[in-house]
């Protein structure tokens, strides 16, 4: 081909594609249901649009993620000076919102943590969510300022088989077991919606085999905890265990080991009521482990880790959950199981996992409608229960070259606001915490990053902060209820 033909026919391509930008829409054309053809747009080629970058440096520029565990005091003045600016500046995005402004409706809750600080009570938080919490992300900082300002110890309910890895703890279990979960895919072969407060237990013998009853073999199984080594953690001194268990069809010999020695063993016998089993040790264990010798295994629920007073933090994680799952278990058995630990706050923090099937405004108010109805379920269930409904992180889409927040994210936020304050429980903006509208890049580009390169997850040092920033705000609520309660002590 001679070198003006190869020239006319590069500038006819860029015509015909400079025709192509011209008639194109800026949203594309949508060829089928969801599927759209894209293009550059001319306005888009010459004169480019960039998402404004907002300055969040008061929010993600503060302590070190590290000091949230330990008491790290500060380097010199002018560190306590900048901090105090920055808790200002965060102060006025992070606060806990109520239902008319009333503060009153966690008041309760707020006397309950001033008697266990105490140790006169106990207190027990339950803390559900998304897979942002799984490996006991947000809650593990919680629960450790709470025991540290509080008083109390150990990490509260746990299944035997966890979704990920728990820093405070080392799992160990026989290859046996298997686990069974209320939500995402259900196993067929359960036979009930028994499936308790984490909504999952674990097995040692399939469904199927019960159909041979006593003609079956007896089958053997074990698990073992061991707390972690990480210096401050409370969450690793293990000085009660208590198991909690259902459907038990057979009698099931166990043995209890404290450091390797035999501290107890006996008989659970048939019962097909829910059941739990309690051991306090003489002095914090180093190593806990129980074995399971019967023909049918019972369905283990979870064990509690705990002090005998103080505070106990749950970390509840359900993956792709929406907090819509409650009502697709057993409310009776869910409800008998829930008044047998008393929890005495619900933490409920959901809602990112909807946003990639949501497409209008009318589904963003249904879900909260549906989520209201959970809320008000469980506090049926658990009258004197107070709750905390937090709501979704921002979350990207991609958008051209940009991230961008997701374009449903603020109207899904306000109808949970609104379920939280219809059903009389306060509400955490955790969008708003983070610094709004397209935060989650700046999160995303930290340096060290806050967030995974999904744009939807916090890595673990910005799960350490959100969650070191939610219990700012918490504790200045609390601090304001005490001195009030002072106050009015004094009045005559």
């Amino acid at each position: 081909m001679k070198p003006t033909k190869i020239v006319y026919f590069i500038c006819f391509v860029f015509l015909l594609l400079f025709l192509v930008m011209a008639i194109m829409p800026s949203g594309g054309y949508t060829i089928y249901g969801d599927f759209k053809l894209k293009f550059p747009t001319l306005a888009g080629f010459f004169i480019p649009e960039h998402t404004e970058k907002k300055d969040i440096s008061f929010i993600i520029e503060d302590i070190p993620t590290e000091s949230l565990y330990l008491n790290v005091s500060l380097d010199s003045h002018s560190d306590s000076l900048q901090m105090a600016v920055n808790d200002s500046l965060r102060q006025t995005l992070s606060k806990i919102q109520y239902p008319g402004g009333d503060r009153s409706i966690l008041y309760s809750f707020f006397e309950k943590l001033n008697l266990a600080s105490t140790s006169k009570s106990r207190v027990r938080i339950m803390h559900y969510g998304d897979s942002q919490l799984e490996g006991d992300r947000i809650t593990g900082i919680i629960r450790q300022k709470l025991q540290g300002d509080f008083s109390g110890d150990g990490p509260g309910m746990f299944p035997i088989i966890p979704v990920s890895t728990k820093d405070w703890s080392n799992n160990k279990y026989s290859d046996n077991w298997k686990r069974y979960t209320g939500f995402g895919n259900i196993d067929t072969s359960v036979n009930h919606k028994n499936y308790g407060a984490l909504l999952t237990f674990s097995r040692f013998t399939d469904f199927n085999a019960d159909s041979l009853r006593a003609d079956t073999a007896f089958h053997y199984a074990w698990f073992e905890i061991t707390p972690s080594s990480r210096p401050g953690s409370k969450s690793s001194i293990f000085r009660e265990i208590t198991m909690f268990y259902d459907n038990c069809t057979m009698p099931v010999f166990i043995q209890v080991f404290k450091d390797n020695e035999l501290v107890r063993e006996d008989l659970l016998p048939v019962s097909n009521v829910l059941s739990q089993y309690k051991i306090v040790f003489d002095s914090p264990a180093s190593t806990i482990k129980f074995t399971f010798k019967t023909k049918i295994s019972p369905d283990i629920l979870g064990f509690s880790i705990s002090s005998p007073t103080g505070i106990i933090a749950d970390n509840i994680p359900i993956r792709g959950g929406s907090g819509t799952e409650f009502s697709k278990i057993n409310r009776e058995h869910l409800s008998r199981m829930l008044n047998m630990l008393q929890p005495d706050l619900f933490i409920m923090q959901f809602g990112g996992n909807v946003l990639p099937y949501i497409d209008s405004e009318k589904e963003c108010k249904d879900y909260g409608e549906w989520l209201e109805a959970h809320l008000r379920l469980i506090k049926k269930m658990i009258p004197k229960a107070d709750v905390i409904l937090i709501g979704p992180a921002d979350m990207s889409i991609k958008e051209g070259d940009e991230y961008i927040t997701h374009p449903f994210l603020e109207q899904v936020r306000d109808a949970l606001k609104n379920a939280a304050f219809n059903t009389g429980s306060a509400y955490w903006d955790m969008y708003e915490a983070m610094g709004g509208k397209n935060s989650m890049p700046l999160w995303v580009d930290a340096e060290p990053a806050l967030a995974a390169k999904d744009y939807i997850h916090f890595s673990t040092k910005g799960a350490s902060k959100i969650a070191g920033m939610f219990y700012e705000t918490f504790s200045n609520d609390y601090k304001k209820w005490k001195q009030k309660h002072k106050n009015e002590k004094t009045i005559p």
